[in-house]
């Protein structure tokens, strides 16, 4: 089926229109990186195709000049707010040179169509390319895969450029008929309202998915010290035991508690503990493997989950601990506040557990016996 020009304009431009109104609501009661200028990228883009293609009743030459660079500055303004999305500095060259070469070559090939057809598509094609590799290169910083659908509508807009220029090219079109119903002419109308769909889309599906993943962070993070909280800890272990199942690998867990933590905070002040706390948290995480999970479980008790490791093992990293701990105290509003904590561990190399609440009762209750005995040492 083919359509006359005007009409797929108007299209275009209401589908544009459509999905600048739906990226302002959106931001409207939270500030988003990208959004404002993605929506005023598509306000340019409502504009500046119906100005293109209207050609026949207002004056060709504004028609060419503020259409083509209206366009080229849709897709300039998509480019700036990609990198603003990111929270990275916008390439200003990169989004900038290519709208002014449009707007220069428009009027110095003002009255060479076929030059002029063929370096505007050979212009767009590039701004499109550069709007792909931009979210190629940056795709492993994206949370979800909504990214995915903005990079087809992006692929779409090169296909359009594309396939324009080689048909003008090829002498498939002529530049006397691009402006006339005809298959070319049906296809970029057509794809540049999908190209528009799915961008849009896109975008603010990449902000929905930013979002889940920030809300999922918080809701596994300890908000005090910024390591994993207990649920965090009780599915890592899950799946970690899983693995060791599976595997028949060893797997270790280490549960320490700092000692007289009560009389730190009745002594020093709450603030004094929570100093403490964070200290410890990041003292002990700078030591530990990178495949190894540190976390919360609660009040002043810490949980490290050790991966592939025997029991012996997790015995060295336990005293490499202890030892660290007792040469160090922590100062905090002018005083120095000795810390040491005891630790249980429990190793599936060393016992039967059923299920990861087994090892974790286990080491709970080596824990409680190294109270126990005196604090500041280990029980297996």
């Amino acid at each position: 089926m083919i359509f006359d020009v005007p009409t797929m304009a108007a299209m275009v431009a209401v589908v544009s229109l459509a999905m600048a109104i739906a990226l302002r609501c959106v931001s409207s009661k939270e500030h988003v990186p990208g959004f404002r200028l993605f929506s005023i990228g598509l306000l340019c883009h409502a504009i500046g195709v119906p100005v293109v293609a209207f050609r026949a009743v207002i004056p060709e030459a504004f028609s060419i000049i503020a259409g083509n660079t209206l366009v080229s500055a849709a897709f300039g303004f998509f480019l700036a707010a990609i990198y603003r999305f990111y929270l990275k500095p916008v390439n200003c060259k990169l989004v900038m040179v290519p709208v002014a070469l449009v707007f220069v070559s428009t009027i110095v090939l003002l009255n060479q169509q076929a030059l002029r057809f063929s370096t505007m598509s050979l212009l767009m094609l590039l701004q499109m390319l550069s709007l792909f590799m931009t979210v190629w290169v940056r795709r492993h910083d994206t949370s979800g895969n909504s990214y995915r659908l903005l990079l087809c509508g992006v692929t779409i807009g090169v296909l359009i450029f594309a396939s324009r220029m080689i048909a003008m090219l090829a002498g498939i079109t002529s530049p006397q008929a691009v402006w006339h119903p005809g298959l070319i002419q049906t296809w970029t109308f057509m794809s540049g309202g999908v190209f528009v769909l799915f961008t849009a889309v896109g975008i603010i599906g990449m902000y929905k998915d930013r979002s889940d993943h920030y809300i999922k962070t918080l809701a596994m993070q300890d908000e005090l010290t910024g390591i994993g909280n207990r649920r965090a800890i009780v599915q890592e272990l899950q799946k970690r035991f899983a693995e060791s199942v599976r595997h028949k690998t060893p797997l270790c867990l280490l549960m320490f508690d700092l000692d007289y933590f009560k009389h730190i905070n009745d002594c020093f002040g709450h603030f004094a503990g929570d100093e403490v706390l964070k200290t410890v948290a990041t003292s002990v995480k700078t030591r530990l493997r990178i495949s190894d999970f540190f976390g919360r479980y609660g009040g002043e008790e810490f949980v490290i989950i050790l991966p592939r490791t025997s029991q012996s093992v997790g015995v060295s990293i336990a005293e490499e601990l202890l030892a660290r701990q007792q040469h160090q105290s922590i100062r905090t509003e002018g005083k120095e506040i000795p810390v040491n904590f005891s630790i249980g561990i429990a190793a599936t190399d060393s016992g039967q557990f059923e299920k990861s609440e087994d090892l974790l009762k286990a080491a709970d209750q080596a824990l409680y016996r190294a109270k126990e005995q005196g604090r500041n040492r280990l029980s297996v």
